[in-house]
């Protein structure tokens, strides 16, 4: 099983009609070639959730990538759920301090009764022998805290690849989607992908140092700009790691842990050193992973790996550094990335060290004109070439009856070049699209020697199945629900909303919807896709009674979201309106927005949108460099390629349950799809 994120079956269809991609038009002529009908939303999430249960996402619990904190406006990230352990508290560390210096004083007493010595001597080395143990007892108890935090998995349901191996197939999951943190699964071997965190326990909090600034500052995608100053051609600043959890007290009361980079400037070059490691990088050169450790305190300390890139030494000095990946050799006791729990460690032994991070690439980096698109591309390389290593080396070993892998690249490379391959797009650069313009159909012809190499290496009768998450468009204006609602009287607004940006999500203090009125709004927009009304016991300052006051609400939504209509074009913007009720299933379904939106392709909830900011105009032009997407567009099924003649018509849900088919296990009863053997 081989998943390709965003691969899109239409660009797939036309590049083999010109002859390309002759491992992919094998399959197609021999085997199956089909659009795969994808979840509402079509957001990587909510249909990589789909794909490993088999569920649809009234059973998944998986919406959209930002999901609505219970009893409040704010809106958090959906990938992964965030608690914290309580460890014992001051009275058992007391308790204990006093018992190992109990045991301690009885030990020495025991000792010197076997020593010659006078009675002095005796008691004085007593009272050393009892008291340091006990000093040396008291200080790791307090340097132990009250609490740690846990990473709780968000997506419900059992994965196929853990059913598999729960049946006693031998099985393998590279770069498992929404799989974090991963749970004990006997006969799997596991690591997680898509849903991993950085060690901030952001999704992408990334740096840049650079000279061509005066102080510190943030931008909309989540990255902090660091200023740098050269005295006598050498310039100090830090790398900001996590909170520091062993501090008591709220969240955002724990200073965040930053350790000293410092970085020195010889001709053409540029060394970077770090936690007692240097790098010596000229313009355009990207280091290898650097080990960084932030100590929380004398006992606990977090281990990571990250990368540099020098943007510019002239005529300034520009560094980029990726998000803090977690070291899969040295994994906090926190962190289950893989199971078994040293398998992530035996990968990167065997296939060299590899970003853990979720989400690869940096297309937020590229979104914010940070890096530029040699820097993007030379990364999506180096992610992509790090997955094909883990899975090749993975093929090697012939136990696996299954083996499952996930590349995320296609997906990433659409996102930023889509402007090039897409002449009518806003954003459009003829000059640029010559150099870039083949940079996707480079995506699925690199999709297409991944698979030829995987056949060649698998044995001879291996059944193949190729599939992707969703499809893709160009992207070319933003619809701002949250503004479309206020100028329609649904949302009011007392003063200006204020710009979002991606870090608030990850700051305790952030406030969301600061402007807004409560008392007179009845409905407001969260999230890639989805519609809340402000509903009278759900939502803290609800002004919609249930039954027929919200029947009708949603009525007057449904018909002026698909009568509204883009004002520069005449075109129609909302193709869909889907009451949640009418698309899901199953416990969680009142968890979900109420209304879930389909766009027409070329439209996309605005990115302010999606935070609760109002822009100005409901509908506003995408001058970004994201300029591709799938999220809340109508008719972006994914594809499924496969050497096995296989029913359609075919959906992301029906997936699980054929290769559990394929395998002779049982599918469970939870599950949505059938299996594509029996049609």
């Amino acid at each position: 099983m081989l998943g390709f994120d965003g691969a899109d079956p239409d660009a797939i269809e036309e590049l083999i009609a010109e002859g390309d991609l002759p491992h992919l038009a094998r399959l197609a002529r021999e085997g199956t070639f089909a659009p795969l009908a994808t979840t509402k939303p079509s957001e990587s999430p909510v249909a990589w959730a789909t794909f490993a249960t088999g569920m649809n996402p009234g059973r998944t619990r998986i919406f959209d990538f930002l999901e609505k904190r219970e009893d409040s406006y704010v809106p958090q990230i959906a990938l992964v759920r965030q608690a914290s352990i309580e460890l014992p508290g001051t009275p058992f560390r007391v308790g204990l301090v006093l018992l190992l210096a109990l045991g301690a004083g009885i030990a020495a007493a025991w000792l010197l009764q076997r020593v010659r010595a006078s009675a002095r001597v005796r008691w004085a080395s007593l009272v050393v022998l009892t008291a340091v143990p006990a000093a040396a007892a008291a200080l790791v108890a307090a340097w132990v805290p009250t609490a740690v935090p846990q990473a709780i998995r968000a997506r419900e349901g059992d994965a196929f690849w853990k059913i598999a191996g729960g049946a006693g197939v031998p099985t393998v999951a590279l770069q498992a989607p929404m799989e974090f943190p991963v749970e004990e699964s006997p006969g799997t071997r596991i690591l997680a992908g898509f849903g991993v965190p950085d060690v901030r326990k952001s999704f992408g909090l990334w740096s840049l140092y650079t000279t061509d600034l005066l102080e510190e500052e943030s931008t909309e995608t989540g990255g902090t700009r660091f200023p740098l100053r050269f005295d006598e051609g050498v310039a100090h600043s830090v790398v900001r790691g996590p909170r520091n959890f062993t501090v008591a007290g709220a969240e955002a009361d724990q200073p965040e842990v930053e350790i000293p980079v410092t970085f020195r400037k010889a001709g053409d070059v540029l060394e970077i050193e770090t936690a007692g490691a240097a790098r010596s990088l000229a313009a355009g050169e990207w280091s290898d992973f650097v080990p960084v450790r932030f100590p929380l305190n004398p006992l606990i300390r977090l281990a990571g790996l990250v990368r540099f890139r020098v943007l510019s030494l002239e005529p300034n000095v520009t560094v980029y550094m990726e998000p803090i990946n977690f070291d899969p050799e040295r994994l906090p006791p926190i962190v289950n990335l893989s199971h078994p729990r040293n398998f992530a460690g035996e990968l990167a032994r065997r296939a060299g060290p590899y970003e853990t991070i979720g989400w690869k690439i940096i297309t937020n980096p590229l979104r914010d004109e940070a890096v530029d698109f040699d820097a993007f591309l030379e990364d999506a390389r180096f992610a992509r070439e790090s997955n094909e290593r883990l899975l090749m080396e993975s093929l090697e070993d012939d136990s696996w009856r299954l083996l499952m892998a996930v590349f995320l690249f296609p997906d990433r490379i659409q996102h930023m070049l889509y402007r090039f391959a897409d002449p009518e797009h806003p954003n459009h650069d003829p000059e640029l699209a010559e150099r870039y313009g083949e940079g996707i159909a480079d995506a699925y012809r690199d999709i297409d020697r991944i698979v030829g190499a995987a056949m060649a290496a698998a044995p001879p009768d291996t059944r193949l199945l190729v599939v992707s998450d969703h499809g893709f468009h160009s992207f070319r204006k933003q619809f701002n629900v949250n503004t479309w609602l206020a100028e329609n009287g649904y949302l009011r607004a007392a003063g200006d909303s204020g710009e979002r940006r991606l870090e608030d999500l990850f700051d305790p203090e952030a406030l969301f919807f600061p402007g807004v009125d409560w008392s007179r709004t009845s409905a407001f927009a969260l999230g890639l896709s989805g519609i809340y009304l402000n509903q009278e016991g759900r939502e803290p300052e609800g002004t919609v009674a249930p039954g027929a006051e919200r029947e009708q609400l949603i009525l007057q939504l449904i018909a002026g979201l698909k009568a509204f209509r883009d004002p520069e074009t005449g075109d129609p913007v909302v193709r869909a309106v889907y009451r949640r009720e009418e698309i899901y299933e199953g416990p969680f379904v009142e968890e979900a927005p109420d209304l879930i939106l389909g766009l027409e392709p070329g439209y996309r909830i605005g990115w302010q949108s999606t935070l609760g900011g109002m822009p100005p105009s409901s509908i506003t032009p995408n001058l970004d460099n994201w300029s591709g997407d799938h999220c809340s567009m109508e008719d972006t099924a994914g594809v499924l390629l496969s050497n096995l003649s296989l029913g359609e018509p075919a959906s992301l849900q029906d997936i699980a349950p054929t290769v559990l088919d394929l395998l002779g296990v049982t599918p469970p009863e939870a599950m949505d799809g059938t299996s594509l053997l029996s049609r």
